[in-house]
């Protein structure tokens, strides 16, 4: 490992990929870059894409599946999203997903191809591992998860965690020493850098890359993001006794990413926050106590490593609080939170109906053979609805 004492600027010609991990600043970092995207160039440097975060032409090459809710074309996204990448011509072309990060062995070759080849630069964004347990539970909770908090960091932390298909992501993402060694073995260790958040220095985040890149100090501004918000923990725990109701009614995961994660979230999100009490979820002491043996191991294999190291590594141990005793999660919501759920829970639903209407076929496109019993069904749907 290398401390860095003075962050310097990446050479020219530098392909820089920041592969996160979720939860450690990737949204702030993406956010900011994209809002002064046309402003980039005048400083040599390219953030390429349409979006914010190409999450869906990352996704394309980061997984082993076309997710739910995406369609087979993504993989097209990718190509061009790649090919833009390596054929920029900018003295420092940046590159941002958290998705990277959970990408399988097999697949890193491919990525490291795409984007440029061997002497790519990649970044690594890391925070206290027992702060990030409660988003990284709610966020697999607004993905189709029905798992309690508690049963979830059980699973988590039982023994063989890491073989375990629902546990297995949050370990091949957050364990930076691995990530270390597999993105080395492909560019290098000495090419990867690890970026240490502090939690008492808000500004270190953005002000760390803009020295990485070249820019300006202030030149990247924080940008509110209502989505990226957590939800109070009394609104979590009705959205996941939905998601069982959901799953219990035989509804895929498909469906539900395409209208309650892609749509309903957001509303509840954006709409509901000025109704909906402050209660962060609490994490149990032991878990707590677990997360930091992990860390443990983590930095003692972030020393052995070659990599470079921006910040403190004793910053991502997490303090424990509590007594100790089992934490209980909240069993009632508040009577204006539950209407702003329920209300987005009816949009979405209303959204989805009018899709699949879109989505019908004219009947010009109806075989004749079809086109009677096509119609009488419409019909009877009709005065279904009356």
């Amino acid at each position: 490992m290398k401390q860095v004492a003075e962050i310097e600027v990446y050479p020219r010609g530098s392909k820089i990929v920041h592969i996160g991990p979720p939860k450690t600043g990737t949204t702030a970092v993406q956010s900011a870059l994209f809002r002064r995207k046309a402003d980039l160039a005048a400083y040599g440097v390219d953030y390429p894409g349409q979006r914010r975060h190409e999450r869906a032409a990352v996704s394309a090459v980061a997984f082993e599946e076309t997710l739910a809710g995406y369609s087979d074309d993504i993989v097209q996204e990718w190509a061009r999203f790649s090919r833009e990448a390596r054929g920029s011509t900018a003295d420092r072309v940046f590159v941002s997903s958290e998705s990277f990060s959970r990408a399988p062995d097999a697949r890193l070759s491919r990525i490291v191809e795409d984007l440029g080849g061997p002497d790519l630069q990649i970044v690594v964004t890391m925070r206290p591992l027992g702060q990030i347990l409660p988003s990284r539970w709610q966020q697999q909770m607004q993905d189709y998860q029905v798992d309690s908090y508690s049963d979830w960091l059980e699973r988590l932390f039982a023994t063989g965690a890491d073989a375990d298909p629902g546990t297995a992501p949050v370990w091949r993402r957050y364990r930076v020493d691995r990530l270390i060694r597999r993105w080395g073995a492909h560019v290098g260790e000495e090419n990867i850098t690890v970026v240490v958040l502090d939690p008492e220095d808000r500004s270190m985040l953005l002000g760390t890359f803009e020295r990485l890149l070249g820019l300006p100090a202030g030149f990247l501004e924080p940008v509110p993001d209502k989505d990226n918000l957590s939800l109070p923990w009394p609104e979590a725990e009705m959205l996941r006794a939905f998601n069982r109701r959901f799953r219990a009614e035989g509804h895929d995961r498909a469906l539900y990413v395409r209208s309650v994660r892609r749509y309903a979230k957001r509303q509840i999100k954006v709409a509901g926050q000025p109704v909906m009490p402050s209660y962060p979820i609490e994490t149990p002491a032991w878990a707590v106590e677990r997360a930091n043996e992990v860390v443990a191991e983590m930095t003692a294999g972030i020393r052995a490593s070659g990599a470079r190291v921006i910040g403190d590594l004793a910053h991502l141990i997490a303090p424990v609080r509590g007594n100790g005793a089992e934490v209980e999660a909240p069993t009632r919501v508040a009577v204006d939170s539950a209407a702003e759920i329920a209300y987005a829970m009816f949009l979405a639903g209303r959204r989805q109906a009018r899709k699949q209407r879109d989505d019908r076929p004219t009947v010009d496109q109806i075989p004749a053979r079809d086109l009677a019993r096509v119609l009488l069904a419409r019909v009877i749907g009709r005065l279904g609805g009356r």
